[in-house]
Order: structure tokens, then sequence, then C-alpha cells
């Protein structure tokens, strides 16, 4: 997607390549509309990538990748109580943060930060399925706020000591 996309469905919508290696890529901004009910996405890659190079707004939508080899998050995803769930099979690279202002839910595969920012709701729930390694060279936020919510780190964690403290 060359331009802006907008989802503003009101029901749920699906974007993927079928089975092989083809991939999505969201050059620049990607806005789940909050007008007119749920406008969620799905995204399938299969055996390809999915690329968000442009901000992501998910507002209360969920954004959703059922299959891919590799995610790649440039510019950061916010939202409030929307929910992101990336099934990957190699990696997730977080280069931008992921910020939800409200009790959202972050669920990542093989999860790569590389952005100060981290991933952070206020009192949702962030569940790492596979092995994170933070590598910003900067303090990183991961975290839930205040109130309830919780951390799940379901494998390791590697904070890596190449270029500074992580």
């Amino acid at each position: 997607f060359d331009s802006a996309v907008i989802v503003d469905t009101g029901a749920g919508t699906a974007v993927g390549t079928g089975s092989g290696a083809g991939n999505v890529v969201f050059d620049t901004t990607l806005t789940l509309s909050d007008v007119g009910g749920a406008d969620d996405l799905t995204i399938t890659a299969d055996a390809g990538s999915v690329t968000f190079t442009g901000a992501v707004a998910l507002g209360t939508n969920d954004l959703t990748i059922a299959s891919s080899d590799t995610a790649t998050v440039t510019a950061g995803i916010g939202g409030s109580t929307g929910s992101l769930d990336f099934t990957t099979t190699t990696r997730t690279d977080v280069d931008g943060a992921i910020a939800l202002t409200g009790a959202g839910v972050v669920q990542l595969d093989a999860a790569t930060i590389s952005a100060a920012g981290g991933v952070t709701t206020v009192a949702g729930l962030i569940d790492f399925d596979s092995a994170v390694i933070v590598d910003t060279g900067a303090g990183t936020a991961v975290g839930t706020g205040s109130g309830a919510g919780n951390v799940v780190f379901d494998t390791t964690l590697t904070l890596s000591d190449v270029g500074g403290a992580d």
C-alpha cells in the first residue's frame, strides 16, 4: 500500500497474500477507524513479511497478523483499548514504540525491541510468546502502568550488551 490506508468498513477486514512468500507492506500510515463499528484488520502473509513503515493508529480496534515469517513496526503503533496479536515464524521487529493508552492487549511472537519507548499499555496485558531480545542501546520501557495488568515472558528475555545499557 503506497498511500495512507484507513480501515472504516464497520466490520472485520482481511488482507492476505495467499500461501507462499508474498509480502504485505504499508508504506505510510495505517488507521483503523473508530467510527461505525469494529474496524479490525487481519493480515495473512504466510511465509512472507508484514511491514508497517508509517505510524499505525488502532483506536479501540484489533490488528492481527494471522501468519507471517517476519513483522516490522518502524514508526510505532498507538491506540487505546485495541489489541495487537502478531503471529510470526522468525521475528517481530519493534523499531518504533507500541503504546496503548488504555487496557489494550499486546501479544507478540519472537520480539526484538529496538525502540526505547518499548511496549506499553495502561492496565492491559503484554504477552511475549517466544524469546524476546532488547537491543535499544538505552533504557527500554515494557509495562502496564500503575493499574492492573500483566507482562508475561513465555520463554527467554535477552538484554543485549551491544551499544549501551538495555
